[in-house]
């Protein structure tokens, strides 16, 4: 009986902006899980450059975020230390 050699497809870190067969539906550039390609033509070409370039991207969007979080648990501060001023106001009466 002979042995067949289990042999598993090659894949490969996908460039979505290569891979213009992927309708892109589970893509992680739309949120999902899909990183991958099976077609060497799609793969991605990462060099040190581009992966400091996606370093400071990362970092910018950290930031804002970052400052969009500080506005917003500094507005519901201020909401909520007026709505305690009104409610102390109202005891007092």
């Amino acid at each position: 009986m002979e042995v067949q050699e289990n042999k598993l497809p090659k894949i490969y870190l996908c460039d979505p902006s290569k891979n213009k067969d992927c309708k892109k539906t589970g893509c992680y550039w739309n949120g999902g899980d899909c990183r991958h390609t099976k077609k060497e033509e799609y793969k991605a070409e990462y060099n040190f450059e581009k992966v400091c370039d996606n370093l400071d991207w990362l970092k910018r969007m950290a930031d804002r975020w970052t400052m969009h979080q500080n506005e917003y648990y500094n507005e519901k501060t201020e909401e909520a230390y007026r709505t305690l001023l009104d409610f102390l106001e109202h005891q007092k009466g």
